[in-house]
């Protein structure tokens, strides 16, 4: 309804700017907590800009001076007044006699005693209350031992509530938002003009005020010293506020190192993978190649260990040249990840995020006795020595961190702690070892392995007498690295064919000494990471490449000896009775499998440092399997296809208890269909479509049926595309094209996609994870959500010439993949948000003489990549970009003929199905990145299975992956339906 504007005339100056000095305050819309808002003094001028004084006060009872000094000396005490309903009235007679003329009550006094306000009679405790809202406190960041003390009264510049984030023994932490110009540097009056998110650690006191401030005086936080190290992230300010005792710290993009090898998860107390803090394959996009990731994570292990000797060694301050600082509490949590500021996400420079320290645990020792200096606290001792009297001897004693990563001596009452250092360093690296060639699963697996019954720590005590005294000193004698352990990276050692990783494990092995005198120091392990071979390739179990780097050589002892097999994992012998997949002319080097008895392993290895490769099975029916258990995944053998069995009641894959089955020998398949995540697939028979659930996987358990969708009549049904809850299909009702879109469960169709759109007909159909249906015309897409109902029309390139020959969406929805054919080929990429897409890349290639008309794309599962195949045979792997070259490339195209159906794995394989008149193939070809950048088909590939069936063009397939392994469904012209599985 349009504005009254007599109404708007009628508004008195005081209220129009009450209500402009409300809209500016900070947390105001929260009415259940009123002693959080605040109204910046920037956000008050603002407010007070289109506000003349004069309208307050008549220039017939106020001369030019004293408005003039109300303006400079009084605004803000004028506006708590005007905030808390003084009238106009009330202003212009008492506002000269009760503040102009009364010492002690201008702007620079606030906030003023409540006794000193008793003049304001029925108003004054209103007054008192609210003037803390006209002045927050500034935080102060400063490059030295400052602690800011903040009166308990004063608000907090902090917009929003807190979120909070974490907490510990001593205190929480919380995510708060420091508002814009509340921030000052102390020694260059520089203010933040943007909000700004930061972590804030609160403590709450327990002591006496006696006792809080006679520690705060002894506190030495060491921030000047420690602003020479780019990797270590120094607090920006340190606050008493009230009882309270609150560290503010940059905020990590990326969270810690701990949630990076989970996989952009959150660990919680009650459950392996508690809360998803980001996508990890969208954040960390360059590590799916997997050299990217490898030098990533030792640069920036590198990096850390740089850091770590720059404390040891290189912090020199001023009247303190007899101290060295250690870290004393190193494990992943404690390393966070922050973004480049050269770009959005983890960037060029630091694709896996750039890895700080943080100087919570920073302590100071005395380099003769190796005590805690008794005067020089670290500031993650600032809060529990502060606000707690019990905590004190801790602190003075030189606080360790406890867990997996702490070092046998850590109970000892005199440590060298720089030695702490390099053992938690080494567990630490031995993480990214794990995550290097499993990702997050093989992280899981090695950490399982650690546990002993009774705790995770990477040592264990030897067997020691009852009498036998407290130890003293730790030496191999009464500790030893678990053998677990030893094994475990021994085993990378000897089977990897990468040239860094037997160095790499050379100085975790020198590391993980018991006694901390044999031990390397930091310097040695950085020059050792900073050393590392990383290009190239090695035959697995010869250690002779290696280089000595600063005393870290490899031992004799590895250069001699295998790893010990039998303590590498839990050995297993499968029960089913499929015959092997045998190579065809593809590398066996290092094959190596944790499902093999400890007999077959060690014959596998034998045959290995025998320099040939023999089949180790014992027996025809022995399955091979691709294993990701925390060796690298090249080591690993080829897939596990069992032999196929029909879809029947009672089969291999089970239906729902149903009185009769819904598919059987007699019924034909039209199309069959999986949803990109493989956990349903759906089977077009005829005007029905029958929808199941797979579940157990693994070892192929059962399949239920959802419930059953009818389709329209008399529709020769020709395609279906399924997603989460949702089916479309395509068909053709006599002449008439026909497009339907159903939910499962529901008889509603729930949106059109209309058959003719910008007068083109509708060629085929597309289905996204996100819930967006696509049809595709000649020369334009059709977008509509079946969310929200939003539809979209979007034409594709700019020239006339241009008609559609494919599209696809990648697994997760975020991108769409459209090829198109004119003069030359196209390939467009689109990010989605919702049906609205954004063109972030294209690339143009030059066509064929004998390219025919079809072509079929196969995405990436994360990178921006999809791979173009045309039924001729020609294939090849496309990167559109948003810098496309002015001319058409040249593409290095890869025949695979007779190719029915395909799916990349991971990002570095591809799995085609092939026809075959006796017999179909399942090949899967290798993926890579060539030296200019772009993707490539190696032109070697491993004849994976046969399928006991004809496989032509009539047979209908779909491929999916679903949690971690291959699923293959065939439908023969018999009506059997056949599944094949792979575990990856």
């Amino acid at each position: 309804m349009p504005s009254d504007p007599t109404r708007e005339r009628t508004i008195s100056p005081v209220s129009s700017l009450q209500d402009a000095i409300r809209t500016r305050m900070y947390n105001a819309d929260d009415p259940s907590d009123a002693s959080r808002i605040f109204i910046c003094e920037h956000d008050l001028q603002t407010a007070w800009q289109n506000h003349n004084l004069n309208t307050i006060f008549p220039p017939t009872k106020y001369s030019p001076e004293e408005i003039e000094t109300i303006r400079n000396r009084f605004l803000r005490v004028l506006s708590v007044l005007i905030f808390i309903g003084w009238s106009s009235d009330d202003l212009v007679n008492k506002f000269r006699s009760q503040f102009l003329r009364a010492g002690g009550r201008e702007d620079n006094d606030l906030p003023i005693d409540k006794e000193k306000l008793k003049f304001l009679d029925a108003s004054f405790y209103m007054f008192w209350q609210y003037q803390f809202a006209f002045c927050p406190a500034i935080i102060l960041e400063s490059g030295n031992s400052h602690i800011q003390r903040i009166e308990r009264n004063r608000r907090l510049p902090f917009s929003g509530k807190p979120v909070e984030v974490g907490g510990g023994a001593y205190g929480r932490v919380s995510q708060v938002t420091i508002a814009p110009r509340c921030l000052r540097h102390m020694e260059n009056s520089t203010e933040n003009f943007k909000s700004m998110l930061v972590a804030c650690k609160t403590y709450t006191n327990e002591n006496s005020a006696e006792d809080f401030h006679r520690e705060s005086q002894t506190l030495d936080i060491l921030k000047e010293g420690l602003k020479g190290s780019k990797r270590v992230m120094q607090h920006i300010a340190s606050i008493i506020h009230g009882n309270n005792f609150m560290i503010l710290l940059p905020l990590a993009q990326h969270g810690d190192l701990e949630i990076f090898l989970r996989g952009g998860y959150k660990p919680g107390a009650d459950t392996r993978y508690n809360q998803k803090i980001y996508d990890f394959d969208k954040t960390f996009r360059d590590l799916a190649f997997e050299e990217t990731l490898h030098k990533a994570l030792l640069k920036e292990m590198f990096e850390i260990a740089r850091a770590l000797v720059w404390l040891h060694e290189e912090l020199y301050l001023f009247g303190k040249m007899d101290r060295y600082l250690a870290h004393l509490d190193l494990k992943p949590e404690n390393i966070l990840l922050v973004q480049d500021n050269h770009s959005g996400t983890a960037g060029l420079d630091h694709p896996a995020g750039k890895w700080m320290l943080t100087d919570f645990g920073v302590s100071v020792f005395d380099k003769d006795t190796n005590e805690k200096a008794t005067r020089v606290h670290s500031i993650r001792d600032v809060g529990p020595r502060l606000t707690s009297r019990a905590n004190r001897d801790e602190v003075m004693r030189g606080y360790r961190g406890y867990g997996p990563y702490q070092p046998p001596e850590v109970d000892l009452e005199k440590v060298d702690g720089r030695k702490c250092d390099v053992w938690s360093l080494a567990c630490i690296l031995c993480d990214v070892l794990a995550f290097a060639f499993g990702r997050s699963k093989a992280l899981h697996n090695f950490r399982t392995l650690r546990y002993d019954g009774k705790d995770d720590f990477f040592y264990r005590a030897r067997a020691r007498g009852s009498s036998e005294d407290r130890v003293r000193v730790i030496n191999s004698s009464n500790t030893e690295l678990k053998s677990e352990i030893r094994d475990w990276f021994r085993s990378h050692a000897y089977f990897s064919t990468h040239t860094w990783v037997p160095h790499y494990v050379s100085i975790i092995e020198r590391a993980l000494v018991p006694g901390p005198l044999e031990r390397p120091d930091m310097k040695q392990i950085m020059k050792g990471l900073g050393s590392l071979p990383i290009d190239g390739h090695s035959n697995p179990g010869t250690l002779k490449h290696l280089r000595s780097s600063d005393g870290l050589q490899v031992s004799s002892l590895q250069q001699t000896q295998r790893p010990s097999i039998t303590s590498i994992g839990t050995a297993t012998t499968s029960s089913n009775n499929f015959s092997p997949v045998q190579s065809t002319g593809a590398s066996m080097v290092s094959r190596f499998s944790f499902d093999r008895t400890p007999v077959e392993l060690a014959e596998q290895s034998s045959a290995y440092e025998n320099g040939r490769h023999q089949s180790t099975s014992t027996s025809s029916t022995e399955p091979s399997h691709f294993q990701y258990g925390g060796l690298p995944d090249n080591c690993l053998s080829a897939i596990n296809m069992p032999r196929p069995q029909p879809l029947r009641k009672g089969s291999e894959y089970k239906l729902a208890s149903r009185s009769s089955p819904i598919l059987n020998s007699m019924q034909s398949v039209d199309a069959v269909a999986m949803t990109p995540t493989g956990d349903k697939v759906a089977f077009l028979c005829g005007r029905h479509i029958h929808a199941y659930s797979t579940r157990d996987g693994s070892n192929a358990g059962t399949i239920d049926e959802l419930a059953p969708e009818d389709m329209a009549p008399h529709v020769k049904w020709k395609k279906m595309c399924i997603a989460n809850d949702f089916a479309v299909t395509y068909g053709l009702n006599g002449t008439e094209k026909l497009i339907q879109v159903r939910e499962f469960g529901t008889s509603r169709e729930v949106t059109t996609i209309p058959i003719n759109f910008e007068k083109e007909q509708a060629s085929d159909i597309l289905l996204s994870n996100r819930d967006v249906v696509v049809g595709v015309y000649t020369k334009w897409l059709y977008l509509a959500s079946l969310s929200d109902g939003e539809s979209e029309g979007l034409k594709i390139g700019k020239g006339t010439d241009l008609t559609i020959k494919a599209a696809c969406f990648s697994e997760d929805g975020d991108l769409l993949f459209v090829w198109a054919s004119g003069e030359v080929h196209h390939g467009y990429l689109y990010r989605m948000n919702g049906v609205h897409a954004t063109l972030v890349g294209e690339v143009s290639y030059e066509k064929a003489a004998n390219d025919s008309k079809d072509f079929t794309l196969w995405p990436y599962e994360s990178m921006p990549a999809c791979i173009v195949h045309n039924s001729n045979g020609s294939t090849y792997v496309i990167h559109p970009n948003s810098d496309p070259r002015q001319q058409p490339q040249k593409r290095q195209s890869f025949e695979i003929l007779s190719a029915l159906v395909g799916r990349v794995a991971r990002d570095n394989v591809l799995i085609c199905i092939q026809k075959g008149f006796i017999k179909g193939q399942i090949f899967e070809y290798e993926l890579s990145k060539g030296t200019d950048g772009r993707f490539l088909i190696k032109k070697s590939s491993k004849g994976l299975a046969s399928v006991e069936h004809s496989v032509d063009k009539t047979t209908k397939t779909a491929l999916g992956l679903y949690e971690g392994q291959l699923l293959l469904i065939l439908c023969t012209m018999k009506g059997e339906i056949l599944r094949y599985i792979r575990k990856s």
